[in-house]
């Protein structure tokens, strides 16, 4: 089985883009947007051959203080501290929202062995390296 993101964070294009690898919802805006709550979603088992393939498989052995580490297409890199981990249903899309004063990012798959549930694990921008 295979999660499935909420049709109502998703698109196709985002769906598709899950069958690759990971898919970023751009409404949600970018590691270099100060004050944003980057958005990225990731199956637990994906699919074998593609970089999707348990890609997020141990987001629930992230825990508090860990590193998340984003690289964008300029080489710089974004330097993220684990501050927090949930269990939410799939249509929750209050975990994406921004939070004052703060950049985010938000890791998203499902819960395992049901898949019925999305594990969450955000953390707060450390640092910024190019």
């Amino acid at each position: 089985m295979i999660c499935r993101p909420a049709p109502s964070v998703a698109t196709w294009s985002t769906e598709e883009k899950l069958k690759k690898s990971t898919g970023h919802i751009p409404a949600t805006g970018f590691p270099w947007q100060r004050g944003a709550n980057t958005y990225i979603a990731g199956h637990r088992i994906g699919y074998e051959g593609t970089n999707s393939y348990l890609v997020f498989y141990y987001l629930d052995q992230l825990a508090e203080g860990d590193e998340i580490l984003l690289e964008d297409s300029a080489g710089t890199t974004y330097t993220y501290r684990v501050t927090d981990q949930m269990v939410v249903d799939p249509g929750n899309v209050e975990v994406m929202e921004p939070v004052e004063g703060k950049s985010l990012v938000s890791l998203r798959t499902c819960t395992l062995p049901d898949y019925q549930q999305r594990l969450i694990v955000q953390g707060e921008l450390a640092d910024k390296s190019t």
